[in-house]
């Protein structure tokens, strides 16, 4: 697309909205108007040093291609824009502008030659003025060198004018205890703030006459939605009335309506843009079953088949069949039954009494298997399971060394006596006295479970006694 078709179907000599600094577009703003007066009457009064501060997108490089147009030929300047260079670099860049050729590449060279430069404009009377764009990079060092170069001067006049023009980072900068000596010689300083809502429809309805034509090209809610979204800075507001313009010349539209404002902000977000990675999508249920059951059968359909086990005897002359996952399990247990049988306690049943003579002379293999384990493995019924004699239970503290010698001895039937020998009905009778005095002197009770035996213990005088 040339450029002409696009503004020829709007009724325009050439591009409203274009980014490049062309003087011709300025918007004398009173911010805008009052910098430029300010760094033209600091330039030709010799000044010394000016500051210019103003946000991103404010015009700033533009005012300075304004400035250097309105300066004329009396005025020999050196445009720096590249601001992450050494202070060596960029000296040798401005003496480049000014059209001196260095002595040498080292700094007493490059210094040398710039003011021998200076004492030749302060013959011819003309004014070098140095003006550094985007000064808001600059590192402490060259802020120092850039100090030392304004003391080039005269009794009346200085000899070198140094313009900083960056962000509102270059204020910050300046405050800094380090760069105080350079922040006190700033003798003119200005700044250049937002467009506010009348200058805002000042500024568009300004760049389309400057191109031919006028601001009936927006419609009003169009013209509106722009303000609102720039906030009043020049160069979104150029951004965003360029695209919707093109916008509106791609469907055919005689004028810039809100539609096309609003996809010229969505272009402008990344709104339209369709990624390909970012938030991952969740995929529906059914396909996450699917695919289990497909890698499911995959994975049985890769596993090799196992071949078939022969048969293993048993105890009791049982072999298991084909290895499978049930015979796999039988056949562990086979081999861990004769282990198991060794540690399962007799019980009294058929291998017992006169059924025992019998059953020792078989052999320990051929012998037929006892308890719960084997019996369920072998397959016969299950022995009655045996009940255990109940503990004894106690009452009170453990029983001491002469009590438990006295319970021993009433198991065997004998009497054990570590003090003087009494009666049973005395001992029963003290025991029971104690337990309920509240002297402090406990007595603990313990049956035991056999025919006609009942033990007390005394825990004082450890006696027991048979009834």
């Amino acid at each position: 697309m040339r450029p002409d078709l696009f503004a020829r179907h709007f009724g325009l000599r050439r591009e409203a909205f274009a980014l490049s600094p062309d003087p011709h577009f300025l918007f004398a703003s009173p911010d805008h108007a009052e910098a430029l007066a300010g760094l033209e009457v600091g330039l030709l009064t010799r000044r010394g040093l000016m500051v210019v501060v103003a946000e991103v997108g404010m015009g700033k490089t533009t005012l300075l291609h304004a400035l250097l147009a309105r300066l004329g030929d009396d005025v020999r300047t050196a445009y720096l824009t590249n601001t992450r260079l050494s202070f060596d670099d960029l000296l040798r860049q401005a003496l480049d502008d000014f059209g001196v050729e260095p002595a040498g590449g080292d700094r007493y060279s490059l210094v040398s030659a710039l003011n021998g430069f200076l004492s030749r404009c302060a013959e011819d009377g003309t004014i070098p003025a140095l003006v550094i764009d985007e000064a808001h990079d600059l590192d402490d060092e060259t802020f120092e060198n850039l100090r030392l170069l304004s003391n080039f001067d005269t009794f009346d006049k200085k000899l070198l004018q140094i313009v900083l023009v960056g962000q509102p980072e270059l204020d910050d900068k300046l405050r800094q205890p380090n760069l105080r000596q350079i922040a006190e010689r700033v003798a003119t300083r200005v700044n250049v703030n937002p467009l506010d809502h009348r200058r805002s429809i000042a500024y568009v309805k300004h760049r389309l006459a400057r191109a031919g034509g006028t601001i009936d090209l927006f419609t009003r809610p169009a013209l509106e939605y722009v303000i609102y979204r720039a906030r009043g800075v020049p160069r979104r507001i150029n951004i965003l009335c360029h695209n919707a313009m093109l916008a509106a010349w791609a469907s055919g539209a005689p004028r810039v309506g809100l539609p096309a404002v609003l996809s010229a902000e969505r272009e402008r977000n990344g709104g339209s843009l369709v990624r390909l990675t970012g938030r991952r999508r969740r995929m529906p249920r059914f396909a996450v079953l699917a695919g289990a059951v497909l890698a499911g059968l995959g994975t049985l359909a890769l596993l090799p088949h196992a071949p078939v086990a022969p048969a293993l005897p048993m105890a009791a002359g049982i072999g298991i069949g084909p290895a499978g996952p049930s015979s796999l399990v039988d056949a562990a247990d086979a081999l861990a039954m004769p282990a198991a049988m060794a540690a399962i306690p007799a019980h009294d049943g058929p291998g017992s009494g006169a059924d025992g003579a019998a059953t020792a002379s078989l052999g320990r293999a051929e012998r037929p298997a006892k308890g719960r384990l084997a019996a369920a493995i072998i397959g016969e019924p299950a022995p009655p399971k045996r009940r255990k004699a109940p503990r004894a239970a106690f009452v009170g503290p453990p029983a001491p060394a002469p009590a438990r010698r006295a319970a021993a001895g009433a198991r065997s039937g004998r009497v054990v006596a570590d003090g003087p020998r009494r009666g049973p009905e005395n001992v029963a009778r003290d025991a029971t006295r104690r337990s309920r005095s509240g002297d402090g002197r406990r007595a603990s009770a313990m049956a035991i479970e056999k025919p006609a035996l009942v033990c007390f213990i005394d825990h004082r005088q450890g006696c027991g006694v048979q009834a």
